[in-house]
């Protein structure tokens, strides 16, 4: 069973804006984060991403 964070949890963990961690799920720079509504849903085990857009 996969265990998702949502943004403001990915946030704090990888030391990233809430913001900015939006705009790299838009742009698919994360694997298996997946949109549910209006939310972003991030596995627990991604690695950070890099901070380049």
């Amino acid at each position: 069973m996969i265990h998702y964070m949502t943004i403001p949890e990915a946030a704090r963990l990888w030391q990233l804006t809430p913001c900015l961690l939006r705009q790299i799920c838009e742009r698919k720079q994360i694997a298996g984060a997946v949109r549910f509504g209006s939310k972003w849903l991030i596995p627990e085990q991604a690695e950070r991403p890099g901070t380049s857009l």
